[in-house]
Protein backbone atom coordinates (compact mmCIF):
# COMPACT_ATOMS: atom_id res chain seq x y z
CA UNK A 1 0.00 0.00 0.00
CA UNK A 2 0.99 3.62 0.03
CA UNK A 3 2.49 5.58 2.87
CA UNK A 4 0.16 8.19 4.46
CA UNK A 5 3.12 10.57 4.51
CA UNK A 6 3.02 10.38 0.72
CA UNK A 7 -0.18 12.45 0.78
CA UNK A 8 -2.55 9.50 0.71
CA UNK A 9 -5.28 9.20 3.34
CA UNK A 10 -7.11 6.36 1.59
CA UNK A 11 -6.25 3.90 4.35
CA UNK A 12 -6.81 6.27 7.26
CA UNK A 13 -10.16 5.42 8.81
CA UNK A 14 -10.96 7.19 12.08
CA UNK A 15 -13.48 5.32 14.20
CA UNK A 16 -17.06 5.85 13.09
CA UNK A 17 -16.24 7.57 9.79
CA UNK A 18 -18.94 6.89 7.22
CA UNK A 19 -17.98 6.37 3.54
CA UNK A 20 -19.15 9.85 2.46
CA UNK A 21 -16.97 11.54 5.07
CA UNK A 22 -14.08 9.26 4.19
CA UNK A 23 -14.44 10.31 0.56
CA UNK A 24 -14.50 14.02 1.48
CA UNK A 25 -11.43 13.67 3.71
CA UNK A 26 -9.52 11.73 1.09
CA UNK A 27 -10.51 13.99 -1.81
CA UNK A 28 -9.57 17.14 0.13
CA UNK A 29 -6.21 15.64 1.08
CA UNK A 30 -5.49 14.72 -2.54
CA UNK A 31 -6.50 18.18 -3.78
CA UNK A 32 -4.27 19.85 -1.15
CA UNK A 33 -1.38 17.66 -2.27
CA UNK A 34 -1.94 18.51 -5.95
CA UNK A 35 -2.05 22.21 -5.14
CA UNK A 36 1.13 21.91 -3.04
CA UNK A 37 3.12 20.12 -5.75
CA UNK A 38 1.88 22.49 -8.44
CA UNK A 39 2.80 25.56 -6.40
CA UNK A 40 6.26 24.20 -5.61
CA UNK A 41 6.79 23.38 -9.29
CA UNK A 42 5.82 26.84 -10.46
CA UNK A 43 7.69 28.75 -7.78
CA UNK A 44 10.97 26.85 -7.96
CA UNK A 45 10.97 26.68 -11.75
CA UNK A 46 10.49 30.43 -12.13
CA UNK A 47 13.10 31.16 -9.44
CA UNK A 48 15.71 28.89 -11.03
CA UNK A 49 15.04 30.27 -14.52
CA UNK A 50 15.41 33.81 -13.19
CA UNK A 51 18.69 32.94 -11.46
CA UNK A 52 19.98 31.37 -14.68
CA UNK A 53 19.01 34.37 -16.78
CA UNK A 54 20.65 36.70 -14.25
CA UNK A 55 23.88 34.68 -14.40
CA UNK A 56 23.87 34.74 -18.21
CA UNK A 57 23.07 38.44 -18.21
CA UNK A 58 26.00 39.21 -15.91
CA UNK A 59 28.35 37.33 -18.21
CA UNK A 60 27.11 38.80 -21.48
CA UNK A 61 26.96 42.36 -20.16
CA UNK A 62 30.61 42.11 -19.19
CA UNK A 63 30.01 42.39 -15.43
CA UNK A 64 32.11 39.27 -15.00
CA UNK A 65 34.82 37.90 -17.25
CA UNK A 66 34.77 34.42 -15.80
CA UNK A 67 32.90 31.65 -17.53
CA UNK A 68 31.67 30.36 -14.18
CA UNK A 69 28.59 32.52 -14.65
CA UNK A 70 27.73 30.52 -17.78
CA UNK A 71 28.32 27.26 -15.92
CA UNK A 72 26.11 28.50 -13.09
CA UNK A 73 23.40 29.45 -15.60
CA UNK A 74 23.50 26.00 -17.20
CA UNK A 75 23.23 24.41 -13.74
CA UNK A 76 20.27 26.64 -12.84
CA UNK A 77 18.52 25.82 -16.12
CA UNK A 78 19.14 22.11 -15.60
CA UNK A 79 17.80 22.31 -12.06
CA UNK A 80 14.72 24.17 -13.33
CA UNK A 81 14.06 21.40 -15.83
CA UNK A 82 14.49 18.66 -13.21
CA UNK A 83 12.32 20.47 -10.65
CA UNK A 84 9.59 21.04 -13.21
CA UNK A 85 9.59 17.42 -14.35
CA UNK A 86 9.73 15.91 -10.85
CA UNK A 87 6.94 18.05 -9.46
CA UNK A 88 4.88 17.70 -12.66
CA UNK A 89 5.15 13.93 -12.26
CA UNK A 90 4.00 14.15 -8.64
CA UNK A 91 1.19 16.55 -9.52
CA UNK A 92 -0.14 14.32 -12.32
CA UNK A 93 0.15 11.22 -10.14
CA UNK A 94 -2.20 12.77 -7.58
CA UNK A 95 -4.50 14.20 -10.25
CA UNK A 96 -4.99 10.64 -11.53
CA UNK A 97 -5.71 9.50 -7.97
CA UNK A 98 -8.29 12.27 -7.61
CA UNK A 99 -9.93 11.26 -10.90
CA UNK A 100 -10.15 7.62 -9.78
CA UNK A 101 -11.72 8.68 -6.50
CA UNK A 102 -14.16 10.98 -8.30
CA UNK A 103 -15.20 8.23 -10.71
CA UNK A 104 -15.91 6.01 -7.72
CA UNK A 105 -17.99 8.75 -6.04
CA UNK A 106 -20.11 9.39 -9.16
CA UNK A 107 -20.71 5.68 -9.82
CA UNK A 108 -18.82 5.77 -13.12
CA UNK A 109 -17.18 2.50 -12.13
CA UNK A 110 -18.91 -0.88 -12.53
CA UNK A 111 -21.59 -1.65 -9.92
CA UNK A 112 -20.24 -2.96 -6.67
CA UNK A 113 -16.73 -1.63 -7.27
CA UNK A 114 -15.07 -1.19 -3.86
CA UNK A 115 -13.52 2.01 -2.64
CA UNK A 116 -10.54 2.57 -4.97
CA UNK A 117 -7.25 1.21 -3.77
CA UNK A 118 -5.14 4.20 -4.67
CA UNK A 119 -1.98 3.30 -6.48
CA UNK A 120 -3.20 0.15 -8.21
CA UNK A 121 -4.22 1.69 -11.55
CA UNK A 122 -3.28 5.33 -11.08
CA UNK A 123 0.47 5.04 -10.48
CA UNK A 124 1.36 3.69 -13.93
CA UNK A 125 4.43 5.72 -15.01
CA UNK A 126 3.38 5.68 -18.69
CA UNK A 127 -0.06 7.03 -17.84
CA UNK A 128 1.45 9.73 -15.63
CA UNK A 129 3.90 10.68 -18.39
CA UNK A 130 1.02 11.00 -20.90
CA UNK A 131 -0.73 13.39 -18.54
CA UNK A 132 2.51 15.35 -18.13
CA UNK A 133 2.68 15.71 -21.91
CA UNK A 134 -0.73 17.34 -21.87
CA UNK A 135 0.39 19.94 -19.30
CA UNK A 136 0.99 23.37 -20.86
CA UNK A 137 3.49 24.34 -18.13
CA UNK A 138 5.85 21.56 -19.19
CA UNK A 139 5.75 22.62 -22.84
CA UNK A 140 6.18 26.28 -21.90
CA UNK A 141 9.30 25.43 -19.89
CA UNK A 142 10.75 23.40 -22.74
CA UNK A 143 10.14 26.19 -25.28
CA UNK A 144 11.56 28.78 -22.87
CA UNK A 145 14.73 26.75 -22.28
CA UNK A 146 15.22 26.28 -26.03
CA UNK A 147 14.76 30.02 -26.65
CA UNK A 148 17.18 30.90 -23.86
CA UNK A 149 19.69 28.44 -25.31
CA UNK A 150 19.38 29.88 -28.81
CA UNK A 151 19.67 33.49 -27.59
CA UNK A 152 22.61 32.61 -25.32
CA UNK A 153 24.39 30.73 -28.09
CA UNK A 154 23.88 33.56 -30.60
CA UNK A 155 25.05 36.12 -28.01
CA UNK A 156 28.16 34.05 -27.31
CA UNK A 157 28.94 33.86 -31.03
CA UNK A 158 28.46 37.62 -31.44
CA UNK A 159 30.60 38.40 -28.39
CA UNK A 160 33.51 36.25 -29.52
CA UNK A 161 33.33 37.13 -33.22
Amino acid sequence: MSDPQDGDTANIQPAGLDPADRFKLHYKDLSDTVRHFSTIRSTLTVFLLTAGIAALGAYFEGKTQTRYAVVAAVIFFGMALVVCLVFSYRTEKYVLRMKALWRWSTNELPRGEPYPEIGANTDDPCRIARNMGADVMNWALLVLLILIGIVGFCSALARHA
